[in-house]
């Protein structure tokens, strides 16, 4: 370095500083650290302007049906299942109300202090849809579930079922498997749901 720039004296007053430039050297580190966060900031920016303006052409929260969406009704129960449907009707419509196809987490209360533990169950229930559930037209609390089954276990995979099984026994509702192909006499349900007595 230059040894005229090193050091010199600036008078002020009587007084006499010396001012010492060994400082360059870390000069084009300043610069280089300076011009990392700009081009930091910089980024970030453009990110956030490219996800809000994403935001904007996909809105989450509608007023209404996109134009070019078509929204059409479907069925909620195959034919065989509407047929059960229609029989399990039949055998309960003096005893309980029967609805179809609800959440299985509309049909419990998870209580617990370990809000973790809490979670993962309603995570674990939250896609499982029951087919048929029996409700109490007095207290309005589900008494007894309908589980239809295809074929001999294939429907589900077992720990689902097992799921299922457990946290209906908990809440102490009862489960009653029918299979899908078998038909069924109007008594032969009674007698399946606990309700033969009362026929």
């Amino acid at each position: 370095m230059n040894p005229l720039l090193e050091s010199f004296k600036v008078h002020s007053g009587n007084l006499v500083h010396s001012v010492s430039f060994d400082f360059l050297p870390l000069l084009p580190k300043v610069l280089a650290v300076g011009l990392a966060i700009v081009t930091v900031v910089l980024l970030y920016q453009m990110v956030r302007t490219w996800f809000a303006k994403r935001r904007r052409s996909h809105p989450t929260d509608l007023a209404a049906v996109p134009e070019n969406v078509a929204v059409e009704s479907r069925s909620l129960l195959t034919k065989e299942e509407a047929t059960l449907y229609n029989l399990v009707h039949l055998a309960v419509r003096d005893g309980y109300l029967l609805l179809a196809k609800l959440p299985l987490r509309y049909l419990v209360k998870v209580r617990t202090e370990d809000e973790g533990a809490r979670r993962a169950l309603l995570r674990a229930i939250q896609k499982i849809h029951v087919d048929f559930v029996l409700v109490h037209p007095g207290t309005l609390v589900s008494a007894k579930v309908v589980l239809i089954e295809e074929n001999e276990g294939t429907d589900q995979p077992m720990s689902q079922n097992r799921l299922v099984d457990t946290v209906l026994r908990e809440a102490e509702i009862e489960v009653v498997r029918l299979q899908a192909n078998t038909n069924y006499t109007v008594p032969q349900l009674a007698g399946l749901l606990g309700l033969a007595t009362e026929d």
